[in-house]
């Protein structure tokens, strides 16, 4: 609790005047260097001596300094070898983290409660904006029941900066960043994550660690391992949202064009490079479904990876007893950042939807999600479409939908538009790859068409049959609340959190 009080040159001002203390400090730097600093750095000084010359350091003044050369050469010959040179000392003036990584390696706390958790994210956790988004909130939300949690995140705009204010009752400290340049990583023609590699980023990272402890680091989305190599003595965990790499494969699929074809080939071959580079610079590795674990299975230690699901707000997103809807209204769900959603909407729009309406032509469909790019609204050409944009509550869109339409032929990962259908008790039509890693029964609580005709069969049966649409969606509802509400899947980030670091802990302590 000491105090100290530093009143700068009281006593040598007193006994000099400003140009004698100037000449007096020059002088000792020099007398510094060549006692303390290797022989290459002073070849290079001596070399370098014309251009050193300013009004403070004048040639009279190393005239001065020259003086006592004989006896600074006798200290250094003297003095015991040097346990850190100067690029190391310079090194931890500029930067304190590096200094407590020296010294401290091991800052976490003793194993007990709370932990101390920085999420460091490469998109802000908020809701309504896309499925990433949500699961980061939910999951933060869950764990700061219990732990202390702390955020660092990219921004993009100053709307995202306000909501803020949504994360303030569950972090101890939320600190934004916007992501407006980066640095290069490589001269690749192709580099799927440097977007991310913000010096700013990194700075204030480091800041962070340098004024706060913390038991575990969380980085949101693989490009943030990036950042891996400022934390030194804690547990790094990862989540893999989605799989990059493989989800650009399911793209190479769809390509007709041989030479785009294999353009895409080479980004999926870089993504996977870069990716797996990334996925090694952590402790453990977390994937939403067994699916994508197994993806990176063959190029990831398999002890490091863990699955932990994408989940529902089963509050939130409700069924009453006696559910209604809007009789033939269709409703697909999706953020239009993600390019899978795009296709699928352009693919259901160009080849289902029409055939759909040859039969049922009163038929609606709501395409509802933010961000929606001129192809997906150049879709309301056609009279029985309507494409919203953002909306603040898409319960309300829920609820009208007789049917929820999931066309994806892209992408992996859990599909969050699936579980808030379900726990709104709607039917639900998928392609098998948008209901990969989700405990689907088909027929039950799901309708999984295989082909393009079995998607329009399907989805005409459950419009025709009212009574069927009810059942599949009760049947959906009781799925979401048995294995995916936030609470239970908090409660398993929870305990994988505590099993790694206090597993960690106790190993270092011997």
């Amino acid at each position: 609790n000491s105090q100290v009080l530093h009143k700068h040159r009281s006593s040598s001002s007193t006994r000099f005047s400003p140009s004698q203390l100037e000449t007096l400090q020059e002088v000792r730097k020099l007398w510094y260097l060549w006692k303390n600093f290797p022989i290459t750095t002073l070849l290079t000084h001596l070399l370098l001596l014309p251009l050193h010359f300013t009004e403070k350091l004048s040639v009279t003044t190393y005239g001065q300094a020259l003086k006592k050369l004989p006896c600074v050469f006798a200290q250094r010959i003297r003095a015991a070898p040097r346990r850190v040179n100067e690029r190391n000392l310079f090194q931890w003036i500029r930067q304190p983290l590096a200094y407590l990584n020296h010294f401290y390696p091991d800052r976490a706390g003793t194993p007990g409660v709370p932990l101390r958790i920085l999420i460091v994210s490469a998109y802000l956790p908020r809701l309504g904006q896309h499925g990433g988004g949500n699961r980061v909130f939910y999951l933060l939300r869950e764990v700061a029941r219990k732990h202390e949690v702390s955020l660092i995140s990219f921004v993009e705009n100053e709307e995202e900066v306000a909501s803020v204010s949504s994360l303030r009752p569950h972090c101890k400290s939320i600190e934004t960043v916007k992501r407006t340049h980066h640095s290069p990583v490589s001269l690749f023609p192709y580099e799927p994550f440097e977007e991310f590699n913000c010096p700013e980023f990194r700075e204030r990272v480091a800041a962070l660690l340098a004024k706060e402890d913390f038991d575990v680091v969380h980085f949101e989305w693989p490009q943030m391992a990036q950042y891996a190599d400022l934390f030194r003595g804690i547990p790094r965990f990862l989540t893999e949202v989605e799989v990059n790499y493989a989800a650009h494969f399911t793209f190479v699929a769809l390509q007709r064009n041989l030479l785009k074809k294999v353009h895409k080939v080479y980004n999926s071959l870089q993504t996977l490079y870069r990716e797996v580079e990334l996925c090694r610079k952590v402790d453990q590795v977390i994937c939403v479904t067994d699916e994508d674990r197994k993806s990176l299975r063959g190029y990831v230690q398999e002890r490091k990876l863990s699955v932990v699901n994408t989940g529902v707000d089963t509050k939130y997103f409700t069924s009453s007893e006696s559910p209604s809807f809007e009789l033939d209204s269709l409703v697909f769900v999706g953020a239009f950042r993600h390019e899978p959603n795009v296709d699928a909407m352009l693919y259901f729009c160009r080849e289902l939807f029409p055939r759909i309406l040859e039969e049922r032509p009163q038929t609606r469909l709501y395409i509802v999600g933010v961000g929606p790019p001129e192809s997906i609204q150049a879709l309301q050409s056609n009279p029985q479409v309507t494409v919203t944009g953002y909306v603040e509550d898409i319960r309300g869109f829920y609820q009208r939908a007789q049917v929820v339409v999931v066309p994806l032929r892209t992408g992996v990962g859990i599909r969050g538009k699936i579980l808030e259908a379900w726990a709104a008790g709607k039917a639900v039509v998928v392609t098998p790859l948008a209901c990969q890693g989700i405990r689907v029964v088909p027929g039950e609580n799901i309708m999984i068409a295989e082909d393009a005709d079995e998607f329009v069969r399907q989805t005409l049966a459950l419009q025709r049959d009212p009574d069927l649409c009810k059942r599949l969606g009760r049947a959906g509802r009781e799925t979401a609340v048995k294995f995916y509400d936030w609470s239970r899947l908090g409660q398993e980030m929870i305990d994988l959190y505590e099993r790694v670091a206090f597993t960690q802990s106790s190993h270092s302590g011997q």
